[in-house]
This record gives C-alpha cells, sequence and structure tokens, in this order.
C-alpha cells in the first residue's frame, strides 16, 4: 500500500510539472545548483531520502547515479555508501523485528540449518548474495530475520555492493562530463 501510495504521489508531481511546463526546468544542472544552494543540507537530505526510500522499494541506483551527476566521484561514492548502508541496516532491522525469537522457534530445519550456516560463514554468503542481488531490501530482511550478526552483515553489505557501486558513480560521472554537467 505505501509503495503505491508512493508511486501516485510522484506521478501527481510529474504530471502537475509537466502540465505546468516546470518539467522542463529539471535537469542536472538545476538540480546541482539547488543541492549546492542547499549548504550541508544537500548532502543531508540525500542521504535521509536514500537511507527511508530504499527499504521500501526505491531502487539505490536511482540514488546512485543520481550522486554520480551531482557531486565529484569521491563524495558521490561516500554518500551513496553511507545511504546504500543505513537503507540495508533499516531492512536488516525490519527483518530482525518481524522475526521474533517465538516465531524463529517453528523454523522448519532446513531454515534453521541456512541460519546455522550463514551465522558460522556469514561474511562470504553477504558478499555474494549482494554481487548477485545487490541492494535488494528483502535479503537485508532475511539476514536480519536469520539473525546473521550485524557486523558480519555491514561489513559483508560494504565489500559485495562496493564494485557496482564505484562502476555506477564512474559511469554517471562519465556520462555527466560528456553532456556538459560533470558533478566534480
Amino acid at each position: 500500500m505505501l509503495r503505491l501510495l508512493l508511486a501516485g504521489l510522484v506521478a501527481v508531481g510529474v504530471g502537475w510539472a509537466w502540465a505546468t511546463g516546470r518539467l522542463a526546468m529539471v535537469n542536472p544542472a538545476f538540480v546541482r545548483g539547488l543541492v549546492q544552494d542547499a549548504g550541508a543540507w544537500g548532502p543531508a537530505v540525500f542521504l535521509a531520502s536514500f537511507a527511508l526510500l530504499q527499504p521500501v522499494g526505491v531502487s539505490a541506483h536511482l540514488f546512485i547515479v543520481a550522486a554520480g551527476l551531482l557531486w565529484a566521484p569521491l563524495p558521490a561514492l561516500l554518500l551513496s555508501q553511507v545511504g546504500l548502508l543505513a537503507g540495508a541496516m533499516i531492512s536488516y532491522g525490519g527483518g530482525r523485528a518481524m522475526a521474533p525469537d517465538d516465531l524463529r522457534a517453528r523454523l522448519p530445519a532446513r531454515a534453521a540449518a541456512l541460519e546455522e550456516r550463514l551465522q558460522s560463514g556469514g561474511l562470504k554468503a553477504v558478499v555474494l548474495a549482494r554481487l548477485v542481488f545487490f541492494s535488494f531490501f528483502p535479503v537485508s530482511a532475511l539476514m536480519g530475520a536469520l539473525r546473521l550478526p550485524w557486523s558480519t552483515y555491514l561489513l559483508g553489505t560494504w565489500l559485495g555492493c562496493l564494485p557496482v557501486l564505484v562502476g555506477e558513480v564512474m559511469l554517471a560521472d562519465v556520462i555527466g562530463a560528456r553532456m556538459g554537467f560533470s558533478g566534480g
């Protein structure tokens, strides 16, 4: 229901912007100007949006590409990594909260065995899951529900998402530079 409401709000906003001619004003240079004029609030709003919207299904790729267009590569990488990890931790916490101990006691033997394997060799599993599924929020919730230690989860998410994150930020920076609106 929340996703549907969010999609509806975005659709109404885009429709209004198109109907009033304001959509034509929106381009990376304009948005970058708004972010720079906002001072410290620009990155703060970016991080809060990334962290809070990713767990409800908004793609992390949108934020990462936007960061690559708005900032130089190093700040874009740092902001994207912090936003991605914050959103992943929110999903992880949600999964942990939705699977209380009395519910977990009823897990089938197969799920309990998976939980045991993750807890003993979880770093490799998290890195692999992130390489394959990137920041897919149900993976975060599942790992929280299975009680994977948060430090293992956080390190594995950081390592597993890093290659895609670096690639997307660098690609956005190159494309932005070729189109005349480099973030740096």
